[in-house]
C-alpha cells in the first residue's frame, strides 16, 4: 500500500509541474513598473536605514552618558550631595 501511495504522490507532483511549466517572461510595461517600484523601495529603505542609525547612535551616546554617570555615583563623587540627583 505504501507504493502505491508513494507513486501516487510522484503522478501528482510531476503533472503539477508540467502544468505549470516555466514562468512566463514579464511584458514590457510589468518591467518598467517593476522598475519604478524596486526605485521607490530603494529610496524608502535608505531614508528608514539612515533614520534608524542615527537611532542606534543616539541610544548608544544615552548608554555611555548612563554609565559614565554610574561610574561617577559609584566612585564617591556625588556621594556628598544631598536631595535628588
Amino acid at each position: 500500500m505504501p507504493d502505491a501511495i508513494s507513486r501516487q504522490q510522484e503522478s501528482i507532483a510531476s503533472s503539477h509541474t508540467q502544468a505549470t511549466g516555466p514562468p512566463a517572461p514579464f511584458p514590457p510595461q510589468m518591467r518598467e513598473q517593476r522598475a519604478t517600484v524596486e526605485g521607490l523601495v530603494d529610496a524608502v529603505v535608505e531614508g528608514y536605514h539612515a533614520g534608524f542609525n542615527k537611532s542606534i547612535h543616539n541610544y548608544s551616546q544615552i548608554l555611555r552618558l548612563f554609565a559614565e554617570a554610574r561610574m561617577q555615583v559609584g566612585a564617591g563623587t556625588l556621594a556628598g550631595r544631598r536631595g535628588p540627583l
